[in-house]
């Protein structure tokens, strides 16, 4: 029997996901805001499923029990991913700046969406100048823009550059393959064994 190990990027299929919704959207004559939607909802997944990438290969203890170790504590969810990576690579993103508060902010959107509450409102008659606003501008449509969606993808692309150069460094990482040259370039790798 012939066995196989093997890795498949998850970033990659997500990030290509990504940009077949930003490609959809761009050639969509009806509704291309739920293409923009996937869109920066895969961005976000993306940007989550690379900081799990990096995180195996550079700090696998805190990996192998990730549920708990990122439950609580200064390196709680995902900013505390970030937060360990950043320590291990011995480099800060700027908090304060693009593209790190826009990928930020996207957690709020991947939330509103993944906990999918009713987006309840109230209109009077008095509000109603002409005729009343419907359909109901809601929190999605605040969130989802062609403009929006353009951002959130070049922002997590390039948050994962920053950390991708730095990753680099890494001697035992620098000629491994599975890395790519960029952030979303994984090569899918299997090994056979007899």
């Amino acid at each position: 029997m012939i066995k196989g190990i093997g890795f498949s990027p998850t970033h990659c299929e997500l990030w290509d996901c990504c940009e077949h919704m930003a490609s959809h959207a761009a050639n969509a004559t009806k509704g291309a805001f739920y293409f923009h939607m996937s869109e920066m909802l895969f961005a976000y997944l993306s940007y989550e499923a690379y900081l799990n990438f990096v995180g195996l290969r550079i700090a696998p203890e805190e990996w192998s029990d990730e549920r708990n170790f990122f439950a609580s504590g200064s390196y709680q969810g995902i900013r505390g991913k970030l937060k360990l990576i950043e320590e291990k690579l011995g480099f800060r993103v700027d908090r304060t700046a693009h593209p790190y508060n826009t990928v930020a902010n996207l957690e709020q959107f991947r939330d509103l969406i993944s906990h999918g509450k009713p987006d309840n409102y109230q209109v009077t008659s008095a509000a109603v100048k002409r005729s009343p606003d419907f359909p109901f501008s809601g929190k999605l449509n605040q969130w989802v823009t062609p403009q929006k969606a353009a951002e959130a993808k070049s922002s997590v692309f390039e948050l994962c550059r920053i950390i991708h150069e730095h990753v680099k460094q890494i001697n035992r990482l620098k000629n491994d393959r599975t890395f790519g040259d960029e952030p979303f370039s994984a090569v899918e790798q299997v090994e056979w064994a007899p």
